[in-house]
């Protein structure tokens, strides 16, 4: 029980800081600014999984207006490592 205590606690510091980082990432001039908001999510329709209709709130985000390719993703993971 301790060691899943310690990797839960490792676990979550790991993922706040990644949260901290993605923060403070430089804001491109391409990326568009999507509001906070909620919105509906799932039918009563479908398979288990997607059941049932629920609301679902997402904090405000930039996303590129433009895809980007395998390769520039690539590039972009070669300049950007971190350590874990």
């Amino acid at each position: 029980m301790r060691k899943t205590k310690n990797s839960f606690l490792v676990f979550s510091i790991f993922f706040l800081s990644q949260v901290h980082l993605a923060d403070s990432l430089p804001v491109h001039e391409d990326a568009s600014l999507i509001p906070a908001g909620e919105f509906l999510m799932g039918t009563e329709e479908g398979t288990e999984i997607e059941r049932p209709v629920h609301k679902v709130f997402l904090k405000e985000f930039r996303i590129s207006r433009f895809e980007v390719s395998n390769i520039e993703f690539e590039l972009f993971q070669q300049n950007h490592t971190r350590s874990v």
